[in-house]
């Protein structure tokens, strides 16, 4: 992601995500890109599905946030 090489940092966080279903850290960094990449929408069901997951998730709080703020 710091190289801006985003479709490859979606395709690594989605693996990881694959790996572990239950990781709300790989699912906010794929809400995280896929904001980058200008999809708002997509980042916000991301972060909203890791905040059902685990309610008090404090970088879902934040990115949501953000997000909410941005719009």
């Amino acid at each position: 992601m710091k190289q801006d090489k985003l479709n490859e940092a979606l395709s690594a966080f989605k693996k990881a995500n694959a790996i572990d279903s239950n990781d709300t850290v790989s699912l906010c960094m794929i809400g995280f890109v896929l904001e980058k990449m200008g999809k708002s929408e997509e980042a916000l069901k991301c972060y909203s599905r890791a905040l059902k997951m685990s309610p008090g998730d404090e970088l879902a709080s934040r990115l949501l946030s953000q997000v909410q703020l941005d719009q």
